[in-house]
């Protein structure tokens, strides 16, 4: 396969791996995984990222970190303009890629896009959430930012997708366009914790970020109803947290079955999630989470509803439990901690992780598909 030159555009990989108390956004772990999967592929990949980036990592990474612009430089309101856009537009010049591509709806999938157009470099979208591909994502995006993020889709020369459900929804709106799945790759170059028995665990995890997406209500009713069941819930809040998540967070703070850790760094995640009895997930919608992949290779379960199991692969490989109403979730908790076959169950989630999410494999299907 011909070697290729890609350059993808992200300011929270340096934090994801400086590894800080930051709250990284899944595109950039799924991008890690992306990263390393093709530098496996023999491919160059350079980043697109903030100025100060390397010195703040602080040491020698395997792909080519590419800088644009200070965070704080200019002025606000103005500074896309006669700032931030300029910088952008040289580094990818000068960078002179294959491909350009970009995850997570927004302005910057059509300000990518307009740049692709300009140098003559074919842009490829990757689709980071469900909502990205139904009229959800115009319930946080402006007009603007919308008009900008149909451009960008418009003028994509590839789209390629997580799951089936958002591959039917742009298959709808460009049925001449390139479009794939392509299940996220994860990436873990540390020494996995043995898998722990049932009889070893101690509590029921949930990790995200504390936002309306992940239905911190659905959560607090849970532990409500689980009084003798520990759930501790790792996380952050958003910035300009919404009244419902807000008053939920004050509901859970006062459940005593309810503990919360924090802020976790990447190397904490897996060792976290190995000693719970399930990962819960509450969110009202997701793409493809990292999360699950995170839980399937602690070797632990996971317990959601159906919207959130993408192309069903939670139900179809037995990987925990999954259900259309948020009402059973605290049944089938119970059931699954206790199911004489838990510990079959355990190990057959990371056997599915690593055969299915090998970052190499993907990787090289993900060029396939370019």
């Amino acid at each position: 396969m011909k070697k290729l030159r890609l350059l993808y555009i992200d300011f929270d990989i340096p934090y994801l791996i400086k590894d800080i108390d930051y709250p990284i956004g899944g595109a950039a772990v799924e991008w890690y995984a992306w990263i390393n999967g093709l530098i496996a592929n023999n491919h160059e990949i350079g980043m697109l990222t903030f100025k100060g980036a390397k010195e703040y990592i602080g040491k020698s990474v395997d792909f080519d970190i590419v800088e644009t612009y200070g965070l704080d430089e200019g002025i606000p309101k103005l500074r896309w303009l006669y700032k931030r856009y300029p910088a952008i537009f040289r580094a990818a010049k000068q960078y002179n890629p294959n491909y350009l591509i970009q995850e997570c709806a927004g302005f910057i999938t059509g300000l990518m896009a307009f740049i692709g157009k300009r140098l003559n470099i074919p842009f490829v979208y990757r689709v980071a959430n469900d909502m990205d591909t139904d009229n959800r994502y115009k319930d946080r995006l402006s007009r603007f930012e919308q008009v900008l993020y149909q451009y960008g889709l418009k003028h994509a020369n590839s789209i390629i997708c997580q799951n089936k459900y958002q591959y039917e929804n742009m298959i709808k709106k460009y049925p001449l366009k390139k479009i794939a799945i392509i299940h996220n790759p994860f990436y873990y170059n540390s020494e996995l914790p043995e898998i722990k028995k049932s009889t070893e665990r101690e509590y029921v995890a949930w990790l995200g970020l504390f936002q309306h997406q992940k239905n911190l209500p659905a959560l607090f009713e849970v532990a409500k109803n689980l009084k003798d069941i520990e759930f501790r819930i790792t996380g952050e809040p958003q910035n300009h947290l919404d009244d419902v998540t807000k008053a939920a967070l004050n509901l859970l703070k006062q459940c005593k079955n309810v503990k919360f850790m924090g802020y976790l760094k990447r190397k904490e995640i897996i060792p976290f999630l190995s000693q719970a009895y399930a990962l819960l997930n509450t969110s009202h919608y997701e793409g493809f989470s990292n999360t699950f992949l995170e839980s399937f290779l602690s070797g632990t379960p996971i317990v959601t509803t159906c919207k959130v199991d993408p192309d069903n692969i939670i139900a179809n490989n037995n990987l925990g439990s999954v259900t259309k109403d948020y009402a059973e979730i605290p049944d089938l908790l119970v059931t699954l901690m206790k199911n004489r076959d838990y510990d079959d169950i355990a190990q057959r989630c990371r056997k599915y992780v690593l055969e299915h999410h090998n970052p190499k494999i993907l990787a090289q299907k993900f060029v396939e598909s370019l």
